[in-house]
């Protein structure tokens, strides 16, 4: 639905951590702000640390959605496998740190929606096979991801508290009659 690939190397968190590059995490330099400032420069061609940071702040910030609003080493060899071009089964992690999102969401701190993780996929999930909060424009171009098209339309507005209370309170999913273009 997303575009994470389901096969490739396996991503695990037993996996030996030893990093080939140098971010010198400290409590100062962790912040999304001063970690681009400290790894980016503006002239040049891109070097592999750059790309390596770029990906620790897409990974965190916009895949996994981490709460904390900073980058540490947690992720960093799966970042520096990326950019090395290794093909990785981000989709289980993905859905690993997803449920870990919804299992705090109800059971830690029932209905608090300030939790770590990709929300955003159970929304983007919510929307595509749910009738009652597909967004305005429900037509989808064939050959494609559904949910890079319903990425690709206005928001439609559903909170995250609104996602999981519409999700704990309805009967039975519905029959799918998807209109594409």
């Amino acid at each position: 639905m997303a575009g994470f690939l389901p096969c490739g190397g396996e991503v695990s968190a037993l996996s030996p951590s030893k990093y080939k590059v140098d971010f010198g995490f400290t409590k100062k330099n962790k912040s999304y702000k001063v970690f681009v400032e400290a790894n980016a420069q503006e002239i040049g061609p891109l070097t592999h640390k750059e790309y390596t940071a770029f990906l620790l702040i897409w990974l965190f910030k916009y895949v996994l959605c981490m709460v904390s609003a900073q980058v540490t080493s947690e992720v960093q060899p799966l970042a520096e496998a990326l950019a090395k071009g290794n093909q990785l089964a981000l989709g289980p992690m993905v859905l690993a740190y997803l449920y870990r999102g919804l299992y705090n969401m109800v059971s830690l701190n029932p209905m608090k929606c300030n939790t770590t993780g990709p929300i955003w996929l159970f929304q983007l999930w919510l929307q595509v096979y749910f009738p009652e909060v597909w967004p305005a424009h429900d037509l989808f171009a064939p050959n494609s991801l559904i949910g890079v098209n319903v990425l690709s339309l206005p928001l439609s507005g559903l909170k995250v508290e609104d996602s999981l209370e519409f999700y704990t309170t309805v009967k039975a999913a519905p029959q799918m009659n998807f209109r594409f273009l």
